[in-house]
């Protein structure tokens, strides 16, 4: 892949996405607006677009569901660990259940009492840390689970994934308790995520 790519291609890529149209300036420290706007004049006040801003990324659409399971097996004898990683597509970051979906994820395996890690590290002791994420993206994004866990107990804990993606589908649904501490733990965690 790389060999096919030109220098060309790179500068037509840079031009199209690194633009003043789609920049953020942020400004942080003891400056006040005006001087902080005679900064930026002066130090980006001559960058100009190269090429038209790239097309807006259109989201994609509903993922289908899938009528069977896939699972794929890279052996590595000797290994202490085996490293799971169970997903499916998901939806587009800007679809309209994005804030029921965090909700969801959270209560599944979002958090430490997420449904994963109860099940998988608490309970069965299989895994030091089991857990569940979203990596969101503008067109469709990828829902995925996983962890390590002990390689004797691989089979056990690809079958609790499967089984805890069958339940919270509508196996076992969410409780009121789980949905409630789900928004709670969203809510407090949400100053923190402004650190630096």
């Amino acid at each position: 892949a790389l060999e096919s790519i030109s220098q060309d291609d790179l500068l037509r890529h840079y031009r199209a996405g690194f633009s003043p149209e789609r920049a953020t300036l942020i400004v942080v420290g003891d400056v006040t607006m005006d001087e902080a706007r005679a900064i930026a004049e002066e130090r980006l006040g001559g960058w100009k677009s190269g090429t038209a801003a790239a097309a807006a990324v259109e989201p994609g659409p509903e993922p289908a569901p899938r009528a069977s399971t896939t699972i794929y097996l890279i052996d590595k004898p000797g290994a202490a660990q085996s490293v799971i990683r169970a997903g499916h597509i998901s939806v587009h970051r800007k679809h309209a259940d994005y804030f029921k979906l965090l909700l969801l994820n959270h209560t599944f395996g979002g958090q430490f009492t997420g449904r994963l890690n109860m099940n998988l590290r608490q309970d069965k002791g299989y895994s030091y840390g089991y857990r569940s994420w979203f990596e969101w993206r503008p067109a469709s994004s990828i829902f995925l689970a996983g962890g390590s866990v002990q390689t004797a107990v691989t089979r056990e804990s690809v079958e609790e994934t499967l089984r805890e993606f069958i339940d919270i589908g509508g196996g076992r649904p969410l409780e009121e308790a789980e949905f409630e501490a789900a928004k709670a733990s969203v809510l407090r965690q949400f100053p923190s995520s402004f650190e630096t």
